[in-house]
């Protein structure tokens, strides 16, 4: 039987080319793990503006200063008013350090379930951007929804700012057709409160 002689270098080479071919695919692993995990990070890790229209972040950025400049300012936008989409701004509530929150529904009679956009406006201006979402039992059965179409229902904005005597809200409603609605205030003053 006949014994191989290996050196010292001969053992560190080896030692090297075990370390060098781990380490290349370590990093080739960990590259592969940190691409998927960018394909298939969902919308609200992208930030909010991922999922709302170009139309709607446009919108958001003009000054509206009246529901009657509401159909010239969504025009420049490429926006049009549909009927089809209706709710209303039925609850405010004044919460801790002076946050006014305003919720209601929404729902695009023609849509298939997907969030709406919500843009509420303070003074001519944006002060929150949102999405439709959760149930209203009340609306479901009102118009018959589906459970797919019923999913996106509510909403919730929050204004932060300075509520000022004669202070006018709006909130207006778009679906991803480019189409809006200006949602009425349901038995209440469209203010701070």
């Amino acid at each position: 039987m006949q014994r191989k002689i290996i050196s010292k270098a001969g053992i560190i080479r080896q030692a090297l080319r075990l370390w060098v071919g781990a380490a290349i695919l370590a990093i080739v692993f960990l590259g592969w793990i940190w691409t998927s995990s960018l394909r298939n990070r969902d919308d609200s890790e992208e930030g909010p503006s991922s999922s709302y229209s170009k139309s709607a972040l446009e919108l958001a950025q003009k000054v509206v200063p009246s529901d009657s400049a509401l159909d010239d300012v969504a025009e420049t936008v490429g926006l049009r008013r549909s009927a089809e989409i209706q709710g209303y701004v039925d609850s405010r509530q004044r919460l801790a350090d002076g946050l006014v929150q305003f919720s209601g529904w929404v729902v695009d009679k023609t849509g298939d379930g997907q969030p709406l956009t919500l843009i509420g406006f303070a003074g001519g201006k944006t002060f929150s951007v949102v999405q439709s979402s959760g149930r209203r039992p009340d609306v479901e059965a009102m118009y018959e929804l589906s459970s797919v179409r019923a999913a996106n229902l509510a909403f919730s904005l929050n204004f932060t700012g300075a509520c000022k005597p004669g202070l006018s809200f709006m909130v207006v409603a778009l679906n991803q057709k480019n189409q809006f609605a200006l949602l009425p205030f349901y038995k209440m003053v469209p203010d701070c409160g």
